[in-house]
C-alpha cells in the first residue's frame, strides 16, 4: 500500500513541478534549468547511497533509518517556513509563440 502510495505521490510531484517550471522559465533556458534541475535531484542519490552505506557501517541500521527521517521532516521545514511561497501567486501566462504553437 506505502509503495503504491509513494508511486502515485511522485507522479503527482514530478508533473507538477515540471508543469511549474515550464511554466516560469523562459523559452530560451528551458533545456538549461532542466538540466540543472535533473543533475541536482539524480545526481544526489549515489552520494546519498555512499553516505547511508558508510553511516550503516558504523552505525548501524537503527540510525541510518532515524536519519532519514530526520532528514525528511527537516527537508519539509523550509517549505512550510517560506513565506514567500505561501503567498506567492502563479504568473501570468506567456503569449503563444507562432512558430511553436500552431494552435
Amino acid at each position: 500500500m506505502a509503495g503504491a502510495l509513494f508511486g502515485a505521490a511522485s507522479s503527482v510531484f514530478g508533473v507538477a513541478q515540471l508543469s511549474h517550471r515550464q511554466r516560469v522559465t523562459p523559452g530560451h533556458l528551458l533545456g538549461r534549468v532542466n538540466a540543472a534541475v535533473r543533475f541536482f535531484m539524480w545526481g544526489a542519490v549515489p552520494l546519498g547511497g555512499l553516505l547511508v552505506g558508510a553511516l550503516g557501517e558504523r552505525a548501524g541500521g537503527h540510525a541510518v533509518f532515524a536519519t532519514g527521517v530526520a532528514a525528511l521532516g527537516l527537508s519539509h521545514l523550509a517549505v512550510v517556513t517560506a513565506p514567500r511561497l505561501r503567498t506567492a501567486t502563479a504568473p501570468p501566462p506567456r503569449p503563444r509563440c507562432a512558430d511553436r504553437d500552431p494552435a
